[in-house]
């Protein structure tokens, strides 16, 4: 559930972004405040993962109460004023939308939060996160970013990566219990993907690094409901 707080000076203006706000799935209001300075205390304690703010109100602005933040939350900026435009994206707000702006607009911005967060959580990921199996006899140690996709053999299963492919002694169901359902996907009883090198989806294949991967019968209905899930964000 991504938190927001609404901070806005004109009640009319809070109210709408409520109301935007209730219509998206997976979203929440945990306060509203008509000024800075009240907002101030607030955050001070805990941030929102989404602050929904205007910049321009008595006493203290949204850009001085965003600097004054020694943490900061992702922010949307909601203003009539476009002059403080440039200052706004500078403290790397995600998105600048000018009132009066409808749902359309709004979820627009939505939908490039996520898309922030989903790669943010993706680097991560990638960078803390490593499969580890054995290889003629000794540990490889593999980071999630590296694997193109895998693939089962007979046998073994084969690792691909850019540099090389690695022979295990495993099976998919072993190798899968250890790979996170968010980046990896299996496809097929012998292959597993990493969503970050599909290339392009071509009817019941997926294109990995100049590979087509079949998508088998008993998958293909995961597999639809996460692509509809993907397109969604």
């Amino acid at each position: 559930m991504h938190k927001c707080l609404i901070v806005d000076d004109e009640p009319l203006a809070v109210e709408i972004l409520e109301s935007y706000v209730g219509r998206l799935p997976d979203f929440q209001v945990i306060g509203t405040y008509y000024s800075a300075v009240e907002a101030f205390e607030s955050l001070q304690q805990t941030l929102p993962d989404l602050l929904l703010m205007d910049i321009k109100m008595p006493g203290l602005n949204g850009i001085q109460l965003l600097k004054s933040l020694k943490k900061r939350p992702q922010v949307l900026f909601t203003t009539a004023h476009k002059e403080y435009a440039i200052e706004g994206f500078e403290l790397d707000a995600v998105d600048y939308l000018l009132k009066p702006f409808g749902f359309p607009r709004f979820q627009k911005a939505i939908e490039k939060y996520l898309r922030l967060m989903t790669a943010t959580s993706l680097e991560a990921s990638h960078t803390e996160k490593f499969l580890l199996v054995r290889s003629d006899g000794k540990w490889v140690k593999t980071p999630h970013q590296q694997i193109l996709f895998i693939e089962g053999l007979k046998d073994y299963v084969r690792v691909h990566t850019p540099q090389k492919r690695i022979m295990v002694h495993a099976t998919m169901k072993e190798l899968a219990e250890q790979l996170p359902q968010e980046h990896f996907l299996r496809i097929h009883r012998s292959y597993i993907i990493n969503w970050q090198y599909v290339a392009e989806v071509e009817g019941h294949s997926f294109k990995v690094n100049e590979r087509l991967l079949p998508v088998g019968r008993t998958y293909r209905s995961q597999v639809q409901a996460q692509l509809k899930k993907r397109q969604s964000l």
